[in-house]
């Protein structure tokens, strides 16, 4: 799941893990998910990066 302004949350049956993105020590707001043929997870980020 992801958040405007907390990162990605994870959730793997038992553990909540979050995940955040900082650029030179700010906040980097998540704006999109989405998850290709091959399982990997492309994240849209208010700065125009795609993780």
């Amino acid at each position: 799941m992801t958040t405007w302004d907390k990162g990605v949350y994870k959730y793997d049956g038992k553990t909540i893990t979050n995940y955040t993105v900082k650029d030179d020590n700010k906040d980097v707001q998540l704006v999109s998910m989405y998850k290709d043929n091959l399982g990997n997870l492309w994240l849209g980020t208010s700065e125009k990066w795609n993780i």
